[in-house]
């Protein structure tokens, strides 16, 4: 049986950063500024911007996905392995990773291959 979980972002730039709503108005989410993941309230989390929620299904219940998180808090930060959608994806069990990593990557291969193909006449 599966569940629904609020996952809230906010813009910072070109991406997008998340985190998991957790209860007493807390936030769950793999921290850039700080360095690794923890738990802050929505008004920290935000710092100013508008915040939207995302329901997003998961196979675990609310006391899993508590421990899971919990489990995490403290683990250090790193945009390429261990970034906000890495800690929704490992918490929730939904195996997704980073989509905005892979969509830069893409973009980035493409830049490249474009720079090396492009040959001005």
């Amino acid at each position: 049986m599966f569940q629904e979980i609020d996952v809230l972002s906010v813009p910072h730039g070109i991406y997008n950063h998340k985190g998991i709503r957790f209860p007493g108005g807390m936030v769950l989410h793999a921290s850039k500024q700080k360095g690794l993941v923890v738990l802050e309230s929505v008004r920290d989390f935000a710092r100013g911007e508008k915040v939207r929620v995302d329901r997003t299904k998961t196979r675990f219940s609310e006391d899993e996905i508590l421990n899971r998180g919990y489990a995490l808090l403290g683990r250090p930060y790193d945009p390429v392995s261990s970034n906000c959608e890495h800690l929704i994806s490992e918490v929730l069990g939904t195996n997704e990773g980073s989509p905005q990593l892979r969509m830069f990557i893409v973009i980035g291969v493409m830049v490249v291959a474009g720079f090396m193909f492009w040959r001005p006449r």
